[in-house]
């Protein structure tokens, strides 16, 4: 859908992760992207900074280990359990963003956060758009 896609290129995927309480550290600046990358341990494998966050339109989480994946989109989804499919995960971002949805709904739950080692379910390889 149209209002997915422009969620994908407006939301700032690091403060997302940040928001819904998973621990994150600037590592610099992606110079091929041309935006910031941020790293975390990987919630499916471990590690300490095994997880790349890249910031700017489109944004993307990447694990450099197991290859786990996901856009804003399957993020929230991810990060925080009441969010429950795509559906749900569009309206809740489209909130953050503040922009309308096609049936006029929102999504008016409290964000319930996980810890984030339990928060994520595990995903096939190359799950995702940038999979």
């Amino acid at each position: 859908s149209s209002l997915a896609e422009d969620i994908r290129a407006r939301i700032d995927l690091p403060r997302l992760f940040d928001q819904l309480g998973y621990d994150i550290k600037l590592a610099g600046t992606n110079s091929r992207r041309g935006a910031e990358e941020w790293c975390a341990a990987c919630p499916l494998c471990g590690g300490t900074d095994r997880l790349r966050i890249f910031g700017g339109p489109d944004g993307v989480a990447w694990c450099r280990r197991c290859g786990w994946s996901a856009d804003a989109i399957a993020a929230a989804q991810s990060l925080d359990r009441s969010i429950v499919g795509f559906y749900q995960a569009v309206r809740f971002l489209a909130q953050e963003l503040g922009l309308p949805t096609p049936d006029g709904s929102t999504f008016s739950e409290p964000a319930k956060v996980a810890p984030a080692k339990t928060a994520f379910h595990s995903m096939p390889k190359g799950y995702g758009r940038h999979g």
